[in-house]
């Protein structure tokens, strides 16, 4: 997953984002919020500790660690050295990140571990743990045979950047949350406050969008661009466990809003109805069948140019269920009388879906009809795939937020934080991420068969 270009320009500005990340949460934290505090009367002193160690110790530290390769001129024992102190770092912080918000809910009175962000970020901090005890062993001391470490690389790279773009989703989930509680006890939707930190959280999602590009003509080429980032493993079973999630997400998302939310209506009195096609088109219209559409190239033993016509047909199709869903939600708040586009959720919906049509249009001309020529499908490739990853993990991860907002919401109108429908809502925002993740892992690994280079399959 080489783009051809340095990796410099993409690190500076990653360096930018994660200073503005910097800025934008002391402004919130300490102008808005009124600072930090271990001890204090007023608890929010404390859980404002939360998002400035996660966002600047956990995420951005954890990021500079991973560009450490990448942006830093020195020896690679160095870089090393560096690329692991600094995830150490990460990690420490990040622990004290979380230690403050179970502080703060304990000394307020609040229920722990009830929502997907919670639920999330122990996962995440358990998986960097191991990623981390992996690394140090294996690649630093006592240090695994070259075999062992040249098998482990692919891996190492893929879990590492994984668990780091989870980190980031879940950073914006926690923004959201956050920002709806906040708004739910009077902020203005529209106030410089809630604008704040909605950009704080679009900075931190570029941020991690940065960290992914790769450079072709180091000096130091690491195994991924030499084996072309192709973990050493079929797709076959990544792409069935995919598919298994993509049936659990539909059935979970028809009993949550059949049975616990009462049914589909495009016309009716009762305007929830017409929201509840929102997360249904959604998840099963866009998310799973883009997904499908991904995968396509890898899980069906087909000639090429049958594989290429069913994932631009499914992706099309993804496309005016994902507009048909936006446009539900619109109709929903018309409806209803709630103002539009005022969260990171519709923000993030409405940049996704334009990203998407762009992509497929670019991918109609160039590979199907008229066509462009042999050395520019060749060069499009890696960009049409790379670009093609990042806005369905986009998709995926503004999926799981949804999910959030929507929850959130429920649960301040009375909704039980530990009932059947807040667990089901939570694990098929959980069962969404994981679809997204064997997507990914499945473009990552091999074909069932030979392909020319211009397809996923030179991924």
């Amino acid at each position: 997953m080489v783009l051809g270009v340095r990796a410099i320009p993409f690190t500076f500005v990653a360096h930018v984002l994660a200073i503005l990340g910097v800025v934008f949460v002391l402004v919130w934290t300490l102008h808005f919020r009124g600072g930090f505090a271990w001890e204090a009367p007023n608890k929010s002193l404390i859980f404002n500790l939360h998002p400035f160690l996660m966002l600047v110790g956990f995420i951005i530290i954890g990021g500079e660690a991973i560009i450490s390769y990448k942006s830093l001129p020195l020896r690679k024992d160095v870089k090393k050295l560096i690329h692991l102190v600094l995830h150490a770092i990460a990690l420490v912080l990040g622990i004290l990140g979380i230690y403050t918000a179970f502080k703060y809910h304990n000394e307020s009175g609040i229920v722990n571990l009830y929502s997907l962000h919670s639920w999330l970020g122990i996962g995440i901090i358990v998986l960097y743990g191991i990623q981390w005890l992996y690394g140090f062993l294996v690649f630093f001391y006592p240090g695994g045979t070259i075999g062992l470490r040249s098998d482990s690389v692919p891996w190492h790279v893929v879990f590492g950047l994984t668990v780091f773009t989870l980190a980031v989703g879940n950073g914006a989930i926690g923004f959201l949350e956050k920002l709806t509680f906040l708004e739910n006890t009077g902020l203005a939707k529209y106030g410089s406050e809630a604008l704040l930190v909605n950009f704080t959280a679009v900075i931190t999602i570029l941020f991690g969008a940065f960290l992914f590009y790769k450079d072709q003509d180091r000096g130091d080429r690491d195994f991924l661009v030499q084996r072309n980032m192709v973990l050493g493993v079929r797709a076959i079973p990544f792409t069935f466990v995919a598919h298994v999630l993509a049936i659990l997400g539909v059935v979970f998302v028809l009993v949550w809003t059949l049975h616990f939310r009462g049914g589909f209506a495009w016309e009716a009195p009762n305007k929830s109805l017409i929201f509840n096609l929102h997360p249904f088109l959604m998840l099963v219209g866009f998310i799973i069948i883009g997904g499908e559409a991904i995968i396509s190239y890898k899980s069906l033993p087909l000639r090429k140019d049958v594989k290429k016509l069913i994932h631009l047909v499914l992706h099309a199709i993804a496309l005016v269920l994902g507009i048909l869903g936006i446009y539900t939600a619109f109709k929903y708040h018309n409806e209803s009388g709630i103002v539009n586009l005022y969260s990171l959720h519709s923000w993030l919906g409405i940049g996704i879906i334009v990203l998407y049509g762009i992509q497929w249009l670019y991918g109609f001309l160039v590979f199907f009809y008229p066509g462009g020529t042999i050395g520019l499908r060749s060069d499009s490739v890696p960009w049409h795939v790379v670009f093609g990853l990042t806005v369905f993990t986009l998709a995926v991860g503004n999926g799981a937020i949804g999910f959030l907002e929507k929850l959130t919401f429920l649960e301040n109108t009375g909704l039980a934080k530990y009932g059947s429908e807040a667990l089901l809502v939570n694990f098929t925002a959980v069962i969404t991420i994981l679809f997204g993740a064997f997507v990914i892992l499945s473009v990552l690994s091999q074909s069932p068969a030979e392909d020319d280079e211009n397809s996923y399959s030179a991924i």
